[in-house]
């Protein structure tokens, strides 16, 4: 998908989860890295949680003793959503280009 705004134009998005995402029903509980190519050839990335998998991770942090048992979780360039399948990530890709948020959210990384 393409997306045009204004100032830029994204020409690529990949998911890092693509696969598990298509293969399930319900995208309430993933996460997925975000890169995002642009025309000029810029790369840049960002983390998308569903809000139910930061519940299913805490629980998981707490059993394994992760993050002071998961008393906190951080990710850099996190972003929460409430599906995380494509369609979704890139009406959140748009919106943030539209509102001019985009690059508080995702980091260049070429």
């Amino acid at each position: 998908m393409i997306i045009k705004t204004m100032k830029k134009e994204v020409i690529k998005i990949y998911l890092s989860s693509e696969k598990e995402i298509q293969s399930q029903q319900n995208h309430s509980n993933l996460h997925t890295d975000v890169v995002v190519e642009m025309e000029n050839g810029d790369k840049l990335i960002a983390s998308f949680f569903s809000y139910q998998n930061l519940e299913t991770l805490k629980s998981l942090h707490q059993q394994k003793g992760a993050f002071l048992g998961g008393k906190y979780f951080w990710v850099k360039g996190m972003l929460m959503v409430e599906k995380c399948n494509r369609e979704n990530i890139e009406m959140v890709i748009k919106d943030l280009m539209d509102e001019g948020d985009f690059k508080r959210v995702f980091r260049k990384i070429n």
